[in-house]
């Protein structure tokens, strides 16, 4: 490691075995509260009903991520446990937090909209115990809801590649 910079926690040869499903992103350890104040990023954040939660508090540890770019496949319909179960060994389920900056930092470098019209599940709960979903990231800015663990056919979930360093 050399000065401030991670090294990137995957080989050559998995990035490029992802590169054509998964985008490559640096997270800093900005909260979804910070990145919706923040002057550059203010304009993606419109939603307020859950500012008081945990999850929109919370920074994550700053670090690279291999983000899936679609949904996983197969996971709507399907409880939270059974999508899990669905995952790789060297995947896991994105925070919020995660998702949102990297789905915007997306867009940025690339004019293209990840999760458009797609609900996914996250790794964070809501007080209320309901799973925390990011959805439809459109012209209006990221989004989010709330849904218990249950079944529902729109919603899927989410992934990431586990690093391997």
């Amino acid at each position: 490691m050399a000065g401030n910079t991670l090294p990137i926690p995957w080989s050559e040869a998995s990035l490029e075995r992802y590169s054509e499903s998964h985008m490559l992103s640096f997270v800093p350890a900005l909260s979804i509260c910070d990145m919706a104040i923040s002057s550059d990023l203010s304009h993606f954040f419109n939603q307020t009903e859950f500012t008081d939660e945990k999850f929109m508090k919370s920074p994550p540890i700053p670090g690279w991520h291999l983000i899936q770019m679609n949904p996983v496949f197969g996971s709507g319909n399907k409880w939270w446990l059974e999508q899990r179960l669905m995952l790789a060994k060297c995947e896991t389920v994105p925070s919020a937090a995660v998702l949102s900056y990297s789905v915007i930092m997306y867009y940025l470098q690339t004019g293209l909209r990840l999760f458009e019209n797609s609900f996914v599940r996250t790794t964070d709960v809501c007080r209320d115990g309901r799973r925390v979903s990011f959805y439809n990231f459109n012209q209006d800015g990221v989004h989010y809801d709330s849904w218990s663990e249950i079944n529902y056919h729109h919603i899927k979930v989410a992934a990431e590649i586990v690093p391997e360093i």
